[in-house]
């Protein structure tokens, strides 16, 4: 028990909640890699969403040509989760 006691020692029955235990949580190299992460995966993800019909529009294909072409990935994308997930069961 002492053993685990060393390993966590924020963990007790009957510590108080902190400010300095979040402070310390929130600027844990994990906690910041983990975040960074999310963000840049946030990014490509809205950032496709967002400028893949605009860069598709600026080849000069038509208005609903460009929302066709643009819905591609997405849709593949779904299959692929779709594919995925009934194989995996």
């Amino acid at each position: 028990m002492a053993r685990l006691e060393l390993d966590r020692p924020s963990i007790r029955p009957f510590d108080e909640f902190s400010g300095s235990q979040v402070v310390r949580t929130i600027c844990s190299p994990h906690v910041i890699m983990v975040s960074v992460m999310f963000f840049m995966q946030g990014t490509a993800v809205f950032g496709l969403a967002l400028f893949l019909p605009s860069i598709v529009r600026e080849f000069g294909f038509s208005r609903n040509k460009t929302q066709l072409l643009s819905v591609g990935p997405f849709a593949l994308g779904f299959f692929g989760m779709y594919h995925h997930r009934t194989y995996s069961l």
